[in-house]
This record gives C-alpha cells, structure tokens and sequence, in this order.
C-alpha cells in the first residue's frame, strides 16, 4: 500500500472517530442541558416554596412585632407582606404548573393557599384590635391555637408539594445521569482509538517537533520562575505555535522582570509608610468590626505600656476603664451602623484611656472608616491622643483666671476690660459696686449702652475707647461720672490697651479713680471689710478741734468770703463747693480744698462752717451762727 493511500486512509478512519467523538461530546451535552434544567427546575421549586412559606411567615412576624411593639414600621411590614401574598400565590401556581401537577397536588396547592389566606385574616384582625386598643383579643387571636395550626398546614402542604415535585425531578435526573455515563464511555472509547492512530502515525513528527521544543521551553521557563531574568528562549523564530509560545514565555520574562521592579518600588514605599505611621505622634489603630486590632503603631503600644505587637489579636475595649468598658461596645457597635467619621475633638463628652498598668488618662480620639478592600472587611482607622497635659493647663489657666479675677476684686477701684470691638468683657466687684448693677447687664455690650452714663458722655468715651482700641497706648482724663445714686463725682478716667501674643492690640483695661472716695481713704484708715460705695458714703470728718481760737489769715479771708458766699447760695455739696471756689477766686483746688477742711467743724470759736451728712450720703456744709469776733458775713464779702 502506497504512501499516499495509506495516508488517505489513516485520514479517513481519524475523521470518522473524530466525527463519532464529537457526536458522542453534543449528545453528552444535551443531557448536560437537561440535567441543568431539571436542577434549575428544583431550584425554581423551592424558590416558589421557600417564597410563599417566607410570606406566611412574615406576616406572622410582623403582626406579632407590632402587636408587642405598637411600632409603625411593623405595621407596614406587615401591610407590605400581605399586598405581595396574591401575586406570589399567581406566579407560584404559574411556575409548579410547569411541572406537570398531579390533581392531588394541585388540590393541595389550593388548601394551603385558602389555609395561608385563613391565618392573615386572623393576623389582621389581631392588628385591628390592636390599634382600638383590645390587645389582649390581639394576642388572643395570634397566640391562639387555630392561628397556629392554620400556619403550620399551610406550611405544610406547600411543602408536601414541594416534596413531590422535587422527587419527580430527581428521578428524572437520576435517568438522564445514566445515559450520559453510557455515552461518555462510549465516547471515551471511540476518543481513545482516535488518540492511538494518532499517536502511531505521527510519532516521530510529535516529538521532533512538539515533544523536544516543549521540554526544552519548560526548563527555560523553570529557570525564568526560579528567578533567573536573563532567560533567552529558543524557537522564538519559528513561524509556528512552539514559536508563538516561546515569544511569549519571552515576554512574560520582560513582565516579570518589569513586575520585581514594581514590587521592590512597592515595599520601600509600604516601608517608607509604616515609619510614618510608627513616627506618627498620635496613637493608631485598625480595629475589625468586632473590635479586635489589627493593627497599631509604636505611639499606641508606647500610651497604653504594652509591649510592641502585644496590642495585635487584642480586643480594642480593654484600652478603655473597666466602668465604662460595656458601654463602649455598644458605641463601637453604634458607630459601625452609621458609618460616620468624626474628627479630633469633635466627639462631646469626657474620654479615658486605660494603660496596662491599670493607669486612666483623658484622651480625645478620631474615627474614620476604612472600607473592604479585595479580601480585607471593612474596619476602623482609630486616632487617640493624650491630652494630660492639656487638661492640667486648662486646669492650671482656670485656676489663673479664677486668682486673676479674685486679684481684681481686690483691688478697689473701678476696672472694666474690654476686647477689641470695644464690648464689655469684664468688670471687678469694686465697678458692679459703683454703678449698683450687675455683670449680666454690660457683659457684651459697649458703653453706647451704658444707659446709667449721660448720653451726651457716652460718644466721648466711646471715641477714646475706639482710639486705644486701634493704635494703643493710653488715655486719662478727669471726668464727672454719676454712681449708682446718679450723683457726679470728679473722677479720674483711664485707660490703657493691651496687646496679644502677636504684638497686635487685643482690647483695653479701664480704671475709675473717684477723688471723693480717695479723700475719703486717706483721712480714714479702713478696719474690717468695707465695699467701694460705702467708701463712697462715708462722711469727711471734721478737723480736729484747736486749743485755741483761729487766727485767720488775710490771704485766706478772700477765699473764706467766696466759700461763704456759695454755701449760701445753696451749693452745699463739697465737690462743687470746692470747684465752684477755685473758679471764682483763681485759686487752686487744692488749696481750696486745704482751707474747706481747716474750718469745718462744729465749734463756733473754732470753725466758720458745719459739715453733716446728709440723704444717701450726700455732703453739705451749713454756715455756724456764731462767727469769730471781728468776722461777718458782710465784710467776709466785701472783701
């Protein structure tokens, strides 16, 4: 037999078993097919069954959730579940007809639905009485034997259904299962016949050209997986498959040698990130949703004095004191299902942390949500800082301002602050006890308001403050401010601005001085505790009395005359006495002031005038009777 011929029949018997196997491979196929679709006809089965018990089952769950609740959104569940019982009854009897029912199952199929239809009616008429307010017929009803059993055999014969129709299809499966086993052993067979003419006919063109260029690409590519990137292939110039696998087992060479590049890039940057995160100065952790850490940094092992990696596997709660510890689950628990970050400082309350040794501290702390990432389940990025020493400065500027504020009670003059939009911030007792009001009625407002300070003074004080306010330094100038009696006292008024850490200006101290209540001071050592009003309020005493008769000066009998004269015209108040003297005669205040004093008393052979005090601890000066000889009213005026 030629070559030729026989060539041409080695061919025809490969494509007849070739033609046999393929037939045997789609009749396997089909039976492939049918199987699945009997499985998916089981699945469809007990989708069906598994629905129409799941609605039953939800209406019951919901009306009972109601009835114990009274909550709304078991109402509507219920509501809900009911409204889809009838089209899920239509699409189910629609679908279990697809699997040729006996009469029997459809009967049953048509009990259980009547049945299931009984206990919804029964559970919303246990809702209805809910709502009128009989929740014990509510219970009743649904705790009650005929509910049950109504339930329980609608549950029943769906699934009795169910049953027969998924051992009807399983036997069926069974029987196609075998005709497919016989076919693949006949097709195995025909295969294998096939595989050994091939294999006869073309053994020396398989390993010439197949079998010796493969073996010789797998220990190229050994080589090349063992991490050895200067591989060449052979046969790369082969116009053939052997050649196209070698081209790319070459380039496959090139990617991996691109991808170890990568890698290394990607481990010095994981590296160059975790020392910041070790470097990092707050504490950090990585806790999984049931609150075991996954991860934390030297900062977190450092704050709670655990050793480095003895935070991993531990649960997150046992960083927080043992009182509060529950709790905590709960809030983690809470923080999950909302899923919000919050930032530093932005949770209100008090927070400790718990060290090993059993140490608490107060710390803020940071929640972020770090989302599922391929295998990795969503966790928490958790941030805490130590704030200790934050507290005890706190603590510490409390304390300072509580001493600064007890410093400025003390002091007895009248001191207000205030900041840089020239509202009041502060006061000392010294000014509430002057104007007779209370820190609540100025605190914020400007001296525009100051209702108890004359309208037409209120713009100049305005007008300073807003001076100092803007380029600083300080202000003084004598005033006549009212106290809280609305009397006018000659005072001093200062001011001074103030800088802030910057050097900017931030605000002004003012400072009353009232020149009746320092004469006052001077001349009457205080004893015991004595507010700044009474300061106010307390009388100027007389000069102590001579031993002998006064011998006026002809210098003073000008100003003694002047005196005279205003205290009859009815000026009897010493401020104005003393300013109203000083400008008629030219003379000082001061000495004024020197002279009203030296004859001020109650003995006529020693004083000129009287002092008493008089309504709301106003001064008045009265003239005595009795003058010294040589003296009158009339040439104490002519002169």
């Amino acid at each position: 037999m030629r070559l030729r011929q026989a060539s041409g029949i080695i061919a025809l018997i490969i494509i007849l078993l070739t033609l046999v196997s393929a037939f045997s491979v789609l009749f396997v196929i089909h039976i492939s097919h049918q199987r699945r679709d009997i499985a998916a006809a089981m699945l469809d089965s007990a989708t069906v069954a598994g629905n129409l018990t799941a609605l039953n089952i939800d209406t019951g769950t919901a009306a009972r959730a109601y009835i114990a609740t009274g909550e709304a959104q078991f109402d509507a569940a219920f509501n809900t579940a009911r409204q889809k019982i009838a089209p899920a009854w239509t699409t189910g009897l629609t679908q279990f007809e697809q699997h040729a029912l006996t009469e029997t199952e459809r009967t049953a199929l048509d009990r259980a639905r009547r049945t299931a239809e009984q206990a919804v009616a029964i559970e919303a008429q246990a809702m209805a009485a809910f709502k009128s307010g009989d929740r014990a017929r509510a219970n009743a009803l649904l705790q009650g034997r005929t509910h049950d059993d109504l339930s329980f055999a609608a549950i029943s014969q769906i699934n009795n259904v169910h049953r027969l129709i998924q051992q009807r299809l399983n036997n069926k499966s069974i029987s196609l299962g075998n005709k497919r086993d016989l076919t693949i052993g006949n097709a195995s067979l025909v295969v294998g016949l096939n595989l050994l003419v091939v294999l006869v006919t073309l053994i020396g063109f398989y390993r010439q050209k197949l079998i010796i260029p493969l073996l010789t690409l797998v220990e190229q590519a050994t080589r090349l997986a063992k991490g050895d990137r200067n591989v060449e292939f052979d046969y790369r110039n082969e116009p053939s498959e052997i050649g196209e696998l070698a081209r790319a087992l070459q380039g496959f060479g090139v990617s991996m040698y691109q991808l170890d590049n990568q890698r290394l890039i990607h481990q010095r940057s994981e590296s160059w990130y975790r020392r910041i995160v070790d470097f990092f100065p707050d504490a950090l952790f990585v806790v999984s949703n049931d609150g075991v850490i996954l991860r934390a940094n030297s900062k977190a092992h450092q704050l709670f004095g655990y050793e480095r990696g003895e935070l991993i596997g531990k649960n997150i709660d046992l960083l927080t004191p043992p009182d509060v510890r529950a709790r905590h689950a709960d809030m983690r628990i809470q923080f999950m299902q909302r899923g919000q970050n919050v930032g530093l400082g932005q949770m209100t309350g008090d927070f400790r942390g718990f060290s090993k040794a059993g140490v608490e501290f107060p710390i803020e702390q940071a929640l972020r949500i770090i989302p599922a990432v391929e295998d990795r389940p969503a966790s928490v990025l958790v941030a805490v800082r130590d704030i200790s020493q934050r507290k005890q400065y706190e603590q510490s500027l409390a304390d300072q301002l509580s001493f600064q504020q007890v410093l400025l009670n003390t002091i007895p003059y009248p001191i207000f602050l205030k900041g840089l939009d020239g509202r009041y911030q502060g006061f000392n007792q010294a000014y509430l006890d002057y104007f007779g009001i209370k820190a609540e009625d100025l605190l914020g407002k400007t001296v525009l308001d100051f209702e108890l300070l004359p309208l037409e003074d209120r713009a100049v004080y305005h007008e300073a403050n807003a001076h100092i306010l803007k380029n600083g330094g300080s202000f003084v100038s004598k005033m006549r401010i009212p106290n809280a009696l609305g009397e006018l006292h000659e005072t001093i008024y200062r001011l001074n601005g103030f800088n802030d850490s910057n050097g900017r200006p931030a605000g002004l101290v003012g400072v009353l001085v009232d020149l009746k209540a320092e004469e006052t001071a001077l001349r009457h050592p205080l004893g015991g505790e004595i507010s700044y009003a009474d300061l106010q309020a307390r009388p100027t005493p007389a000069t102590p009395p001579q031993e002998s008769h006064v011998d006026l000066s002809a210098n003073d009998i000008p100003i003694i005359a002047a005196i005279e004269t205003c205290i009859r015209s009815g000026i009897g108040g010493k401020t104005e006495l003393i300013q109203q003297v000083a400008h008629d005669t030219g003379v000082s205040r001061n000495a004024v002031h020197q002279l009203l004093d030296k004859y001020t008393g109650n003995d006529p052979a020693r004083h000129l005038w009287a002092y008493e005090v008089g309504p709301h601890g106003a001064q008045i000066f009265e003239l005595i009777e009795s003058l010294p000889a040589g003296i009158n009213s009339e040439s104490s005026a002519d002169s």
